[in-house]
This record gives C-alpha cells, sequence and structure tokens, in this order.
C-alpha cells in the first residue's frame, strides 16, 4: 500500500507528466515545433537562466571578509548562502503548489516555509564550521542533503508521505 502511494507521488511530482500522461502535450509540443519561429525559441534559451545568473551574479558581488579573521566575521557569506537557499526553496515550492495537486501551498506558507529551510540550512552550515573549522571546504555540498528534508517537513506533517 505503501510502496504505491509513494510511486502515485512521484508520478505527480514529474514536471513533464504534471501528474499523467496526456497525447494533447506531444500534440501541442509538435505544434509548437511547427509554429514557433527561430527566433523565438532562440530567446527564450538565452532568456530563461538569466534569474539564475542574476542570482549568482548578486551572491559573488557580495564583499567578503578574509578568510583569516574568522568565521565570526563573515556574516555575509551566510547571509548570501541563505538568499540562495531561500530562493531554491521559493522556487522548489512554487513548482510543487502547481505540479502535485496534494499540495495546498498558500504564498504565504511558501514564504514561511522557504524561509524556515533556507534558516535551518544555513545554521546547520553555520555549526558545521564552528566544529570543523572556517572555511567549511565545499559547505554548500555538505549541508545540501538536509535541505530537501526540510523541504518535505510540511508534507510529513500532513502525514503524506
Amino acid at each position: 500500500m505503501q510502496l504505491h502511494s509513494r510511486q502515485e507521488n512521484w508520478k505527480v511530482t514529474q514536471v513533464e507528466l504534471q501528474g499523467k500522461y496526456s497525447t494533447q502535450r506531444v500534440q501541442a509540443l509538435f505544434q509548437y515545433h511547427d509554429y514557433a519561429s527561430s527566433l523565438r525559441v532562440s530567446l527564450i534559451l538565452l532568456v530563461t537562466p538569466l534569474p539564475c545568473f542574476l542570482l549568482i551574479m548578486a551572491v559573488a558581488a557580495v564583499p567578503l571578509r578574509p578568510i583569516s579573521e574568522g568565521v565570526h566575521s563573515s556574516h555575509l557569506f551566510f547571509v548570501s548562502a541563505f538568499v540562495c537557499f531561500l530562493v531554491g526553496s521559493l522556487v522548489t515550492y512554487g513548482q510543487m503548489k502547481h505540479m502535485v495537486p496534494p499540495a495546498p501551498l498558500s504564498t504565504a506558507k511558501i514564504i514561511y516555509f522557504s524561509g524556515i529551510a533556507a534558516a535551518i540550512t544555513v545554521g546547520f552550515m553555520y555549526a558545521l564550521t564552528l566544529t570543523i573549522g572556517y572555511p567549511l571546504s565545499f559547505g554548500i555540498v555538505t549541508v545540501s542533503p538536509v535541505w530537501p528534508h526540510l523541504l518535505l517537513g510540511p508534507r510529513r506533517q500532513r502525514g503524506s508521505v
């Protein structure tokens, strides 16, 4: 019973299926291919990565303190990590809101849960930095496994996993 539920949840979360297989979606793709101009497709391909690129540039533009000053003077590093995890959480929850039918997430809940997930993840990274040392090598990679569990936390509270 639980395996079937997990399989159904997995199918529902597949972005390309939107919860079900559809011949209309395949036909719409062929129609788009036939009628969309090369200029339009090229512009979409160029513009789509811009938000991610701008976020990366904004985070990279933050002036950081020298490593020799230690973790306690590097608050902007953790603020920029928080912003990255916050944006990632907002995008993930926003996608879940539209693609997963049993996920009734309001905009307020999305912002709230995203802030909580980002704060706990960065707090975990800060704790590891204090324990292991600064700079924490591969810090984002190290704490990334925590983040998806926090994203699924609201769903686990409802008991639907």
